[in-house]
């Protein structure tokens, strides 16, 4: 049933399925008057959650200044997740999809002799993946070979063995589990391979696995590696919990490996003397070090490549992984931390810490404010309290004329360390920040609102760690609502056709798919709200666009920082209350401009409307990483 929202009536209409899988009939449509105790109740139920919640009241009172009409829908029953997914790949999944890669791969004179090579390390103690395999060999065997590497440790049983010769594996025994890849470049010269994988995980590859990753490394010649994503069977052999990835994202990756069993790697001479110390992770181990080196060469497919058996995955993976991600950081930095921690189903999860060098870097942190004086007093006391020896702040005045702001401001002129200009035009968020970097001596600028307010002391020595990196661009930090509900968790791009920030609304304690609520990762885009970078990357975009006085002014920031190559990341380990409804119900700020959106949408284009961290298979009507619905 849904219902709309008419004054004192109701719009009641039914739909029940139709003909074909995804078409629905509606039946009994009218409108009826309320009676007076439904008006009194309903009334009533609103005020409440207006008083507990009334971040709730400014959405809607938007929605209603815009000129528009709330739609409530009430669903006479809850549908299963399977239904839910099975759903989705009737729309999505095309049964003609392995005929259309079939027949592009053909379009390759290499592709009519060139195979994969499916590895299975008997190191890994994961017996059911090669079984898994050899099962599924002969809906494979025209686009992938099996080799089989025997450590003395870990021999295979008999009549695995003598499965693996009979589709005709070849057979390597060694004494240790430690595994060159100069092997895999001999095979492949001898046997015209062009890439290989690993198998790790007891599941299935889907039917047009193989034919993909060749595809993929035919068009794009300079991918070390490509990967999909994966679902999982449960035990009645049902698809579900589809785990769909990001585009490459390597500080994500190595917080937690999102990754999954999909991928494969190229021959290619940068793997040529690398060495697996740990079988039971070796995509992992390989794909860390191809992709923290490598620029734009680890590809991602949208598409559902494996399907994971449930409560399968190789025993101890977690400690494995870890033990990956500490050899990483011997080579790379050894002052790096590493901290780990437990999301709530107890997978453990990773925050990597990095150094800062002593003496710290000049931090100025740039604060626009205009007559609102308790809320500054809580930013700039966030900001003194910080955990961060060598800060400035630079408070740029927007003309106040409450004297208990005025009085503020004056006190904090005698302080060292905090400046106070002035800018009495009419508000211009872009403007402010400009001029107020035009006073910053610090190597990193820390755009702040007024309204911010620290949870913890930590967030300023997080920020500075990461935008001081020469291959990262703008940080956002995790800002909640004062009732613990995320109103900031990086920004997505193509939601409702332009922009949404990621969780909006979600209880600030719960995990998010993929542990995306938990973990640093890459993002297209931060809010100004709280945003670090470094200066000369501030100065070489020319700063923020005037021209985008209010909104859309930071994602345009943030486009023009990633177009240099830089990444724009998400930290949740820099925790910040934000009081947005206070300051822009205070400014009349709550309307959207049209000009900024037009400027924003004639310089970016259609680029808005895909995120590379954000899957297509996404909902694009809520940035919640929810299922989409529709094409």
């Amino acid at each position: 049933i849904i219902r709309t929202s008419f004054p004192c009536s109701e719009l009641v209409f039914r739909l029940e399925p139709a003909g074909g899988p995804d078409e629905e009939l509606i039946l009994n449509a009218g409108m009826k008057q309320l009676p007076l105790y439904k008006l009194l109740f309903s009334g009533a139920a609103k005020a409440l959650r207006h008083i507990k919640n009334p971040l709730s009241f400014w959405r809607k009172m938007r929605h209603f200044l815009s000129g528009s009409t709330a739609l409530h829908s009430i669903s006479t029953g809850q549908q299963p997740e399977e239904e839910s997914y099975e759903k989705w790949q009737q729309i999505f999944e095309s049964r003609h999809e392995a005929g259309i890669i079939t027949r592009k791969l053909a379009t390759f004179k290499q592709a009519h002799t060139s195979k994969l090579l499916a590895i299975y390390l008997s190191g890994c103690r994961n017996e059911a993946a090669l079984c898994s395999f050899l099962n599924n060999y002969d809906l494979h065997k025209n686009y992938v070979s099996l080799l089989v590497i025997e450590d003395s440790e870990h021999p295979l049983s008999p009549q695995l063995m003598q499965r693996a010769q009979t589709v005709g594996a070849q057979i390597l025994h060694q004494d240790t589990h430690s595994f060159s890849l100069k092997t895999i470049f001999q095979l492949s010269r001898q046997n015209n391979i062009c890439g290989f994988c690993f198998l790790e995980r007891d599941g299935q590859y889907s039917p047009i696995a193989f034919q993909t990753f060749l595809l993929q490394f035919f068009t794009e010649p300079q991918s070390l590696a490509v990967y999909g994503d994966y679902d999982h069977l449960n035990q009645r052999n049902q698809r579900w919990r589809p785990s769909f990835s990001p585009d490459w994202s390597p500080e994500y990756a190595l917080s937690w490996n999102y990754i999954g069993p999909a991928i494969a790697f190229r021959i290619h001479d940068f793997f040529q003397d690398s060495v697996i110390s740990h079988p039971q992770s070796a995509a992992y181990q390989l794909l860390l070090f191809a992709g923290t080196r490598e620029k734009a060469a680890i590809s991602h497919i949208p598409r559902i490549l494996f399907h994971q058996k449930e409560n399968k995955i190789t025993p101890q993976s977690d400690e494995v992984e870890s033990l990956v991600v500490k050899k990483w950081v011997l080579q790379e930095n050894k002052s790096i931390t590493i901290n780990e921690f437990a999301a709530k189903d107890g997978v453990r999860l990773r925050h990597i810490a990095y150094p800062i060098n002593t003496p710290a870097p000049l931090v100025s942190v740039l604060i626009p404010s205009k007559d609102n004086p308790a809320l500054l007093q809580d930013a700039i006391t966030s900001v003194l309290q910080a955990d961060y020896p060598n800060k400035e702040i630079i408070l740029i005045d927007n003309g106040s004329g409450d004297p208990a702001h005025l009085s503020l401001l004056h006190s904090y002129k005698e302080e060292k360390n905090i400046s106070v200009i002035g800018d009495a035009q009419p508000f211009n968020f872009s403007t402010l920040i400009n001029k107020g970097r035009q006073n910053a001596k610090g190597e990193v600028l820390i755009l702040l609102n007024d309204d911010i307010k620290a949870i913890e002391n930590n967030w300023l020595k997080e920020m500075v760690s990461l935008a001081i990196r020469d291959e990262i661009g703008c940080v956002g930090s995790l800002l909640l609502y004062p009732g613990d509900t995320v109103q900031h968790a990086g920004v997505i791009l193509g939601i409702n056709g332009e922009s949404g920030h990621a969780f909006q609304f979600t209880t600030a304690e719960e995990d998010g798919p993929g542990y995306r609520l938990k973990l640093r990762r890459e993002v297209t885009a931060v809010t100004g709200a709280c945003l670090a970078v470094h200066s000369e990357l501030f100065d070489q975009v020319g700063g923020l666009d005037e021209d985008l006085p209010v909104i859309l002014n930071d994602i345009d920031f943030c486009l023009k920082i990633a177009a240099l190559g830089k990444r724009n990341l998400f930290t949740p380990h820099a925790r910040l209350y934000h009081h947005e409804s206070i300051t822009r119900a205070k400014h009349g700020l709550i309307s959207r401009s049209n000009e900024a959106q037009k400027i924003f949408f004639d310089r970016w284009g259609s680029d808005i409307l895909r995120d590379p961290f954000y899957s297509p298979h996404f909902s694009r009507r809520f940035p919640d990483f929810s299922l989409r619905e529709n094409l």
